[in-house]
Formats: C-alpha cells, sequence, structure tokens
C-alpha cells in the first residue's frame, strides 16, 4: 500500500497537497490550493468526500479549515481488513509552495531596496511560519511582506491581514505594516487596501521579474490524483 497522509491521501497527490493546505491552521482559500496544486479541478469535491470519511470540515470567511479524524483508513484498507494502516502523517506544507512564488521570493530578498527604499529582510533569510518576507523600514516598524504570483485578489489581503495580526499578537510591534506584492491587483483587493492605512499593494520590481523569467525551474511530471 502507497504511504498516505493523515487523511488517507496518497502522499505527494494532487488532493493530499491540498488537504495539507486546509490542515494549516490558517486553513487556506481555494485560490491558494489551486495555485499551489495547479488543478483548478481540486474544488470543493476532496473536502466533501473527506467529510464523507470522518474527517472534519469548517467552512468560514472564505477559508476551508480541515481537521484529520483520530484513526485513518483508506479504500485500500477497507478491501483488506486484515492489513493496518500505516501511521498518518500531514507532510510538510512548505514543499508545495508553488515553484514561481518561491523563486520571485528569492529574487525579491536579494532586492528589497527596489520595492522601499531602506527596507530589510529580519527574519534570517527564510520564511517565519508561513510568512513570506519578515522585514523592518527605515522608521524601525515591522514589516510584513506577502507575496502572490499573478493578479492578486481580497483573499490574498485577508491572508496579509491574518498574519499581521498573529505577529501583532504574539510580538506586539511599536510598528507595524505589510506589504501585498503581486504582478497585479484585482479591483476588490485595491478598494479593501484603499481603506486600510498600514497595508501597501506594490508589482514586483522589474529585475525581480525578469531574474526569474530569465531562470526557469527545470520542470517535473505533474502529480497524479
Amino acid at each position: 500500500m502507497a504511504d498516505v497522509d493523515a487523511f488517507g491521501l496518497r502522499l505527494g497527490s494532487k488532493v493530499s497537497k491540498a488537504a495539507s493546505l486546509a490542515a494549516r491552521r490558517m486553513g487556506a482559500t481555494m485560490r491558494e490550493i489551486v495555485e499551489a496544486t495547479g488543478d483548478t479541478g481540486t474544488k470543493y469535491n476532496i473536502f466533501r468526500q473527506l467529510e464523507a470519511w470522518g474527517h472534519s470540515v469548517r467552512r468560514e470567511g472564505g477559508r476551508i479549515f480541515l481537521k484529520p479524524k483520530d484513526a485513518v483508513s483508506t479504500k485500500d484498507d477497507a478491501d483488506d481488513p486484515e492489513e493496518s494502516p500505516s501511521e498518518p502523517t500531514v507532510p510538510e506544507v512548505e514543499q508545495w509552495t508553488p515553484s514561481l512564488e518561491r523563486r520571485l521570493q528569492r529574487a525579491l530578498r536579494d532586492s528589497l531596496g527596489k520595492l522601499e527604499p531602506g527596507l530589510v529582510a529580519i527574519d534570517g533569510g527564510r520564511e517565519d511560519g508561513f510568512r513570506d518576507i519578515t522585514a523592518k523600514d527605515q522608521a524601525g516598524n515591522t514589516v510584513i511582506i506577502e507575496l502572490k504570483a499573478g493578479k492578486a485578489g481580497k483573499d490574498a489581503v485577508a491572508q496579509l491581514l491574518c498574519y499581521m495580526g498573529e505577529v501583532k499578537a504574539a510580538q506586539n510591534p511599536s510598528g507595524l505594516r505589510g506589504i501585498l506584492v503581486a504582478d497585479d491587483f484585482q479591483a476588490n483587493a485595491v478598494a479593501i487596501a484603499s481603506v486600510i492605512p498600514d497595508i501597501a499593494l506594490k508589482r514586483y520590481p522589474s529585475d525581480v521579474r525578469n531574474s526569474v523569467a530569465a531562470n526557469p525551474p527545470i520542470s517535473n511530471a505533474a502529480n497524479s490524483y
């Protein structure tokens, strides 16, 4: 029997990736799931199936929150009651972050001053939890930077605000700002940002985009369900 995750889904499959994203404390939006899996067909079908299998699925504020039940049995196990399932695990979500966003993050870290003069990363050169980049500006404010490949919408703004709220609750810095970086922004994202003074929407500096475009990743075979 192939290795399975905490939900009885084959490790490395698109549905396993979708489930693992939703199993994060912050949950996941369908946009995030589609970006991570590269497949618009995932949608809500897998979560209906997981509910039928006894897992907990909660939908709130456009996000999906998933919790595994205590014991997992897969379809293969049901066919063979003599075989007990392997110890279920939820794979690390980090490895499924879309490769384009990962490359954009690496390139932007080398050019934070072009995004905003005086901006310096303070996260040791790596993601802090699920936050893409944590930095400080010239005034000493903590700046949470969220990156999106393509056109960002209101879900991306909500995600940035969620991260900012977590930092405020845990650290309560004297100053806190957020920057959402994307190729472009949907009208609803612009509307929300216009009434929240502590967040800014910025496009990728041209040299960051050019650097990523000039160094495409080695493609791998797509994961199947």
